[in-house]
């Protein structure tokens, strides 16, 4: 019995990987998310998220508040902003998010660095205007977007978030915003 629990405590006392503010991680191995309270605040130094391609191209469509298309190569190819997570079109303040990004990026040129391709094949992306500003950065700080933490790698846009919502911006004026993930859940994924 003794042995059985010194094991069990040696793999979860050796278990790699970070933790977040909450004391969570994902086991990439697994697919999972799992917490660990006792290591919260301690999460390890981030990486950025590697780049696999960069091209730039003309936003010649915003499906919603964190998805376009870009003209590469005479041919529309779908982004979804890195990162990030606006409201479904059908949620509160999904309208609001479209609208923004689309006064951002609709039309103009834009630069695409592709760190991955989602489930759908969707390029996964930051996009930087010409003035040298990202586009989902923009998004957090005017409040129309949430920190997509579990894809995220860059904890300044956890900061950006926090700041949006201690301000009351965009959706954070409201009473009660629904973060996307649990909205498409409820959904059940039909969104």
């Amino acid at each position: 019995m003794q042995l059985l629990l010194l094991t069990l405590a040696l793999s979860a006392a050796a278990h790699p990987g970070g933790v977040d503010a909450e004391g969570c991680h994902r086991d990439k191995a697994a697919g999972t998310r799992h917490c660990h309270p006792e290591r919260a605040g301690t999460r390890a130094p981030v990486k950025p998220s590697p780049v696999k391609e960069r091209f730039s191209g003309q936003v010649v469509s915003v499906k919603d508040g964190d998805t376009v298309e870009v003209l590469r190569a005479g041919k529309a190819v779908r982004i979804r902003l890195a990162e990030i997570d606006a409201p479904e079109s059908r949620q509160d303040y999904g309208t609001q998010a479209k609208k923004f990004l689309s006064s951002l990026v609709f039309g103009k040129t834009v630069s695409v660095t592709v760190t991955d391709t989602d489930r759908y094949g969707r390029l996964v992306a930051h996009l930087e205007l010409a003035d040298g500003r990202d586009a989902n950065k923009e998004l957090l700080k005017a409040g129309w977007a949430w920190w997509y933490r579990q894809y995220s790698k860059d904890d300044e846009l956890g900061r950006l978030q926090d700041e949006a919502r201690a301000a009351r911006r965009g959706l954070w004026a409201g009473s009660a915003p629904v973060e996307p993930w649990l909205f498409r859940r409820k959904a059940g994924g039909r969104v």
